[in-house]
């Protein structure tokens, strides 16, 4: 859960419950991400005798309200995730990605 409290007096101004395990802020630009593997994927992977996937989101969090702006996704995790300005890097095993949006 993500919570914006006021700072001078402690008063919850929002919550957020659904955004996920990770959280990164960067020039007050707040994201969240989160990795899990469904339960239908794991039973057609078996089914055809590999691992399942993990799917990835990356969510924007409206600093002013707690919803979410947009949401990336993607099978795979990344082993890092570097925000900066309007730009995303990811770092993956065997490639780079960035993403960028206005």
């Amino acid at each position: 859960m993500i919570v914006k409290v006021e700072l001078k007096s402690g008063k919850v101004l929002w919550q957020a419950a659904r955004v996920g395990a990770n959280v990164l802020v960067s020039n007050g630009i707040v994201y969240a991400s989160n990795s899990q593997i469904s339960g239908m994927e794991v039973i057609a992977a078996v089914n055809r005798g590999e691992s399942a996937g993990v799917n990835w989101r990356l969510f924007r969090i409206n600093p002013s309200n707690g919803k979410d702006l947009w949401e990336y996704h993607r099978v795979g995790a990344p082993e890092a995730v570097l925000p900066r300005e309007k730009r995303i890097l990811l770092r993956y095993e065997d490639q780079i990605r960035l993403l960028k949006y206005m």
